[in-house]
């Protein structure tokens, strides 16, 4: 069986970060890390909100391995919101940070810029 899959590596403020995104049926797999470990994995899941004109989506997050803090699982929704944004029907993402400290807002912005060039998500929306 063949995933489509996409990786490589991006520069934000002075650090490498390597970036593996990986599709298997309705599950994305999302690996991003300075230090080529996963560090946290997070399972982060939608949730439609129900009787909203143009409604956007609630996300569930679990830590399955490593920091579970709130600061942790608002950057999983961060990335899970910007992907999903390019899909009609999100499936399920395991998360995996390998990063040294918590990205500022400002860095979390610019990974998920650079993220939409690894983008095997949008063979989700169809």
């Amino acid at each position: 069986m063949d995933l489509p899959t996409k990786q490589g590596r991006i520069q934000i403020g002075g650090k490498q970060l390597d970036v593996v995104c990986t599709k298997f049926g309705t599950t994305l797999f999302i690996f991003i890390s300075e230090f080529q470990k996963i560090g946290t994995l997070l399972e982060v899941t939608a949730d439609a909100v129900l009787h909203q004109p143009h409604s956007k989506f609630i996300f569930s997050v679990k830590t399955l391995l490593g920091k579970d803090d709130d600061l942790t699982h608002t950057i999983g929704r961060s990335i899970a919101g910007h992907i999903t944004e390019q899909m009609r029907q999100p499936g399920r993402i395991l998360l995996a940070l390998g990063l040294k400290t918590n990205p500022d807002p400002s860095t979390l912005s610019q990974i998920l810029t650079k993220l939409d060039s690894f983008s095997v998500w949008s063979e989700l929306s169809s």
